[in-house]
């Protein structure tokens, strides 16, 4: 990713990766359990937004409709989903100081707080951000995280009628979500956090993630995750005070399409593919990933994205690979190879050595289209092949389909073998960013593979 302009506004806080959705019992609790009402303190505030979670746009491979987005053309600029936390001004030019609460979020809150996302997550102040924030990240996380979703409203201390619900605004807003890895437990992920500017430097999005952190306990929750900028001090301390001490250092990198990427036809007018090559006398194949593939891939995950990469490690499980199967699986794709299976009397069974699941955002009054690839892996037996790039090229041309002008991608900056693959194919325009976490979480597993790529915020 480019980086931001600076500016002398405060900095909001925004977090992110490209984590699954599972579908979750929605927990219902009468409305007086879940108000907090918060006094008004004179300590800084950042809002905390995250890296989206990368579902898809599409759903049984029909796009959702968007609400409008601010239009910007772009010359070949930064990355990614993740989040961003800005730097406040010394003194505000207006503080508002009414009354708020904090309460579960509703359906009659979306709009609300799409538009307030808006507000904040521009394409000057945050680039990244504005790329991924749009209505189905709103819609998206209500309809399967609703416990994790919590807004802070203004109300009238004499208010008694039901009916002026309507008529309040939506000040902050705070949208989380869980992640279940069967080997270490679930995961709480602060996903977007932003409070209006005359109301920072209340406290207020300390107490939408206070919220947050105590609703993961009483679901058994073992690990907090959030993200943001490197340069982001003050929210990085802010997550450093709420437990969030664990810090690994993420990089975004972005890059336009160029034609020349796409001399050689792999995918048909349909977007299927099937092709055949030989390298070191192995004669492998890529094509679409089909649903006899899912727990090959989520295996083969397992064995690349260990907690030498502890970012990405953090975000991978089955999931993952449901939920991109089921919302782009235009876009996911996997590599085979035969190989004698001993368990079948020595019969050649086809076993998958590498996949790449991708995804696309829209923005409507905008002449620019986003292809992010969220995942690429390749089995380290069979790395050096060219492998991770006949899967990438692959990648280029169903984005191109989809009339995709600008890639993004993320990964660890310790994954240095995977940032000089993709520097060698034009990316750049980094933007650093650091994750954090509650513990440190170790698989006992060494580092496996150089291709190993998940982009986070988103």
């Amino acid at each position: 990713m480019g980086k931001r302009s600076k500016n002398t506004e405060e900095e909001e806080s925004t977090t992110g990766s490209s984590s699954s959705i599972a579908k979750r019992t929605r927990s219902k609790s009468e409305n007086a359990e879940n108000f907090t009402t918060v006094e008004s303190l004179n300590k800084p505030e950042l809002t905390v937004s995250k890296r989206r979670s990368t579902f898809s746009r599409k759903l049984s491979k029909k796009k959702l409709s968007r609400s409008t987005l601010p239009s910007r053309d772009e010359t070949s600029t930064n990355v990614e989903e993740s989040t961003a936390i800005t730097k406040r001004s010394k003194s505000p030019a207006f503080q508002n100081q009414a009354p708020y609460r904090i309460r579960p979020m509703e359906l009659l809150d979306i709009h609300q707080v799409f538009q307030l996302g808006l507000n904040i997550f521009t394409s000057k102040e945050f680039p990244n951000m504005y790329r991924l924030w749009d209505d189905f990240a709103v819609i998206e996380n209500l309809a399967s995280s609703r416990e994790y979703c919590y807004v802070a409203e203004t109300y009238d201390e004499n208010e008694t009628d039901e009916s002026t619900k309507k008529d309040r605004e939506v000040i902050a807003f705070i949208l989380g979500e869980t992640m279940t890895k069967y080997s270490v437990g679930t995961r709480g992920y602060i996903q977007w956090v932003g409070v209006k500017k005359e109301f920072r430097r209340r406290h207020i999005a300390t107490g939408l993630i206070e919220k947050f952190i105590s609703v993961t306990k009483e679901h058994n929750v073992s690990m907090l995750l959030a993200d943001t900028p490197a340069t982001n001090t003050p929210a990085i301390n802010m997550l450093e005070i709420s437990g969030l001490t664990n810090k690994t250092d993420h990089v975004y990198l972005t890059k336009q399409i160029c034609n020349e990427e796409l001399s050689q036809k792999r995918v048909n007018e349909d977007g299927e593919f099937h092709f055949i090559y030989t390298v070191k006398k192995k004669i492998l194949t890529i094509r679409n990933m089909e649903i006899k593939d899912l727990n090959s891939v989520y295996e083969l995950g397992n064995q690349i994205f260990t907690s030498s990469f502890e970012n990405i490690y953090n975000f991978w499980d089955d999931e993952a690979v449901m939920e991109y199967y089921l919302t782009d699986p235009d876009l996911c794709m996997v590599a085979t190879v035969k190989e004698k299976d001993p368990s079948s009397k020595g019969e050649k069974v086809e076993k998958v050595i590498g996949f790449a699941f991708g995804t696309t955002i829209e923005k409507p009054k905008s002449s620019w289209k986003y292809g992010y690839l969220v995942w690429l892996g390749v089995d380290p037996m069979y790395q050096g092949m060219g492998l991770a790039r006949e899967l990438y090229d692959t990648m280029v041309e169903l984005f191109a389909h989809e009339k995709v002008r600008m890639l993004m991608i993320d990964t660890q900056v310790n994954n240095e073998s995977a940032i000089r693959f993709f520097r060698k194919l034009g990316f750049g325009h980094d933007e650093k960013y650091v994750y954090l976490c509650n513990k440190e979480q170790k698989d006992g597993k060494g580092d496996q593979g150089p291709y190993t790529c998940n982009s986070i915020a988103s």
